[in-house]
């Protein structure tokens, strides 16, 4: 009975990483199920001692089918370190469940993600199986775990096969992406689209084209998948929550009031019935992390005046 192997990406928060496989190890499938750790090398002395931390204790995990470190003997950076780790597992294997090590999961994860991967793996419109459910953040939770489809892609435990997450991050890196990203945002009705994701999406992809640099992978998957009408299939229950909210990580911020609705008792311990993606409906209901529409506005200002960076600094200033 094997299952799709799991990655988790890690550098120097051991605490996270613990509760990560911690909670791995109570869903029925980790026997079944060959883990990969991807662990960045250390940046300074300082973080030389969680890397060791960490490394010694990836030595002594069991419960898995097999557990497979993958060390860096430099530091990389999480982006390469990501990369280099996918193509080590997509060696092997059609098919992916990928982790941060700051997500802890339900013990029904294991189970959906790859029931999902099954299902879905003809169908050539999704791109991949999520852990997280958006509706967590909000005050009314859904009584009831059922399936909806969205072009907006999560990171926060995920589940994809290795042709559709290939072509994405070739896409990603080719030299016309800057073209189609262009070409789309010169739509009003793909603009209107970009903002029922959320508000978020075109200030980043267009401050992505005036720096001629790359957007965000979380950004750029979810502008490839309304770009080529793909989707992402989520639970209203979520089956992850994210405890990187703390101010721990490289790239979040400290955030209170998302930090407060991660909680444990708050996973669902239901697999909703999975449907053909023809019977799902589309939904963009869920909270968003920012609908500030002012502060947007001003954002993409900034931006085309160039002066987003500068704004950004002063915004930060003012707020911590």
């Amino acid at each position: 009975m094997n299952k799709a192997p799991i990655l988790v990406t890690v550098h120097t928060r051991f605490d996270h990483f613990n509760n990560c496989i911690d909670s791995l190890l109570k869903c029925p499938e980790a026997k079944y199920s060959n883990l990969f750790i991807s662990s960045d090398f250390q940046r300074n002395d300082e973080e030389k001692v969680n890397v060791d931390l960490i490394r010694n204790y990836v030595k002594t995990i069991k419960g898995f089918k097999s557990v497979t470190p993958i060390f860096f003997e430099k530091n990389v950076g999480i982006e390469y370190a990501s990369h280099y780790s996918v193509n080590k597992v997509f060696e092997n294997y059609d098919q992916i469940i990928m982790l941060e090590d700051d997500i802890e999961v339900s013990p029904f994860f294991l189970n959906y993600i790859n029931k999902g991967l099954d299902f879905y793996k003809d169908d050539p419109k999704v791109f991949s199986i999520c852990g997280f459910s958006p509706f967590i953040l909000g005050d009314n939770y859904f009584a009831e775990n059922i399936l909806f489809k969205n072009h907006e892609w999560n990171a926060w435990g995920f589940g994809t096969w290795k042709s559709k997450f290939n072509a994405f991050r070739n896409f990603r890196k080719s030299s016309e992406i800057f073209l189609d990203i262009k070409t789309n945002l010169k739509s009003r009705l793909f603009r209107r689209k970009l903002n029922d994701l959320s508000f978020e999406y075109y200030p980043h992809l267009l401050n992505s084209l005036k720096k001629n640099k790359k957007p965000e992978f979380d950004y750029c998957a979810g502008y490839y998948c309304l770009a080529n009408n793909f989707f992402n299939i989520y639970p209203t229950q979520s089956f992850t929550i994210n405890i990187g909210n703390d101010g721990s990580g490289l790239r979040v911020k400290k955030n209170d009031n998302i930090a407060s609705k991660m909680k444990p008792e708050n996973f669902s311990y239901k697999i909703p019935e999975f449907k053909k993606l023809s019977e799902l409906k589309i939904n963009n209901n869920y909270p968003k992390y920012s609908n500030n529409a002012f502060v947007i506005f001003i954002k993409i200002l900034a931006i085309r005046f160039n002066m987003f960076d500068q704004a950004k600094r002063i915004f930060h200033s003012i707020k911590f």
